[in-house]
């Protein structure tokens, strides 16, 4: 199968679940070149035999362990709650597929940890399914922040009410212990990171809002996070506000706002989401030092879904070659991610205080060290 893949340069992609966000996935791979959902399982045939049918997936397996032994599959994706990451991520590892993992990665940064060591031990590629990072718009906010003398102060919201039901598994302690600060606010700490260069907050801290009616689980999470130098990125996050997904990186030159940064609002984004009154644009708009005018960057036509299946295919072909370094890349910053989820957690369970996160080699490929 290895072989098949590398030579076709098509990557044959089993499905471990069947909720709402791997509809949005696999019309995703159906749309490319390099990703074949090949098949899907559920711990109920009859629902996995019910999605094969919708997205004419050939194969539909009752349990995961099935799809796992299936010689076919190459890749993995995993839309299973967070709470089951780390035991799929793992065995999946051990069969030697690749796996697109959904986030948050994983309930601590010891779970990160173990899952990068088993696809690092076993040769396979892990990445999280975040979407807006391989959008072609990201680079170009890159290129524009930098231009502008790098990131100062940065301010991110996310919210996505409609989750507000206590049989929905976001507002379930017991598979999302994070609640909305790791549905939602993984969003607003990865675009952090990536606007600080990936380095690491020195300190955070977060409060987070729970709702009793809900399970007690976590509904809205405000952080902030305090880079070296003076450097700060603060964030609000939650199910119980309309719907928000802007940032704004200040920079000493200018700045960099973008109005709609998790799921872009334009209609070549193929209704992955059903949308209200959303604008047909991908713009983001730059603002230079002493201006009052801003500058609208406009960005080629994209569809992030798409393109994030498209670079996970292409990590999968590199890693047959020996290539790691985007795994590399890909490991070390959802590891980085969650480490800094873990610190705002934590400072949230002790009403705000300031957590202090610690520094270190985040590189999980071991052996790459010198």
């Amino acid at each position: 199968a290895r072989v098949a893949m590398a030579a076709s340069g098509r990557v044959n992609i089993g499905i471990l679940g069947t909720a709402t966000i791997a509809r949005k996935l696999v019309a995703a791979m159906n749309r490319t070149e390099t990703a074949v959902p090949v098949a899907i399982a559920s711990r109920s045939l009859s629902k996995a035999q019910a999605f094969a049918k919708d997205f004419n997936i050939p194969c539909a397996y009752g349990s995961y362990e099935e799809l796992l032994k299936d010689p076919r599959v190459e890749a993995v994706y995993i839309p299973l709650p967070t709470a089951m990451h780390k035991e799929w991520t793992v065995k999946a590892a051990e069969a030697k597929k690749h796996v697109l993992c959904e986030k948050p990665l994983a309930t601590s940064v010891e779970e990160a940890r173990a899952m990068v060591a088993a696809c690092e031990t076993h040769g396979v590629l892990l990445m999280d399914g975040v979407m807006w990072v391989h959008h072609l718009r990201t680079n170009m906010v890159k290129e524009e922040v930098t231009r502008l003398g790098g990131a100062v102060a940065l301010q991110v919201n996310f919210s996505w009410p409609g989750h507000l039901d206590v049989s929905n598994i976001r507002l379930q302690p017991e598979n999302e212990p994070f609640g909305a600060l790791g549905d939602l606010g993984w969003y607003p700490v990865r675009a952090s990171l990536f606007a600080m260069n990936f380095e690491l907050p020195e300190r955070v801290m977060g409060v987070a809002r729970r709702d009793a009616k809900m399970n007690n689980a976590i509904v809205h999470f405000t952080g902030v996070m305090f880079f070296r130098g003076g450097r700060v990125a603060s964030f609000d996050s939650g199910f119980d506000v309309g719907i928000r997904q802007w940032f704004e990186i200040g920079c000493p030159e200018g700045s960099v706002r973008v109005p709609d940064f998790v799921v872009p609002y334009a209609t070549d984004s193929r209704n992955y989401f059903e949308r209200v009154e959303y604008s047909d644009t991908l713009d983001f708009t730059v603002q230079a030092k002493l201006d009052s005018i801003t500058k609208t960057v406009k960005v080629p036509a994209c569809v992030q879904e798409e393109r994030m299946m498209e670079e996970f295919c292409h990590g999968c072909l590199a890693m047959q070659k020996g290539q790691t370094q985007k795994a590399q890349e890909y490991a070390s910053n959802t590891v980085a991610t969650q480490r800094v989820i873990d610190a705002l957690f934590k400072s949230a369970t002790r009403e705000g205080a300031i957590v202090n996160v610690v520094m270190e080699q985040i590189y999980p490929f071991t052996h790459q060290k010198k």
